[in-house]
């Protein structure tokens, strides 16, 4: 019982973890096409971006590969994160 319990608690904070990295992406990639950044400004978005996306995709697949929703998510970071580097 107390495994199971563990188990529902390490998802849960998964589950966070994702979806505020998520959201940091988006937010990051949105912020960087309204607003052109410098030098040393673009560095930073791309770091953000690139990090948030690779770790959204780790745990896509190790706790959620079966929700459609954490799908569309990791594509629409995908697809900015590309967006982005070929800018």
């Amino acid at each position: 019982m107390e495994q199971q319990k563990q188990g529902t608690d390490l998802t849960g904070r998964a589950k966070v973890i994702y979806l505020t990295g998520g959201y940091i992406a988006l937010a990051t990639s949105l912020l960087y096409l309204l607003f052109p950044p410098s030098p040393l400004t673009d560095f930073i978005f791309k770091t953000i971006i690139v990090s948030n996306c690779m770790l959204n995709i780790y745990l896509w697949k190790k706790y959620f590969p079966d929700k459609i929703g954490s799908l569309v998510l990791n594509v629409i970071c995908l697809i900015l994160f590309l967006f982005i580097i070929g800018h």
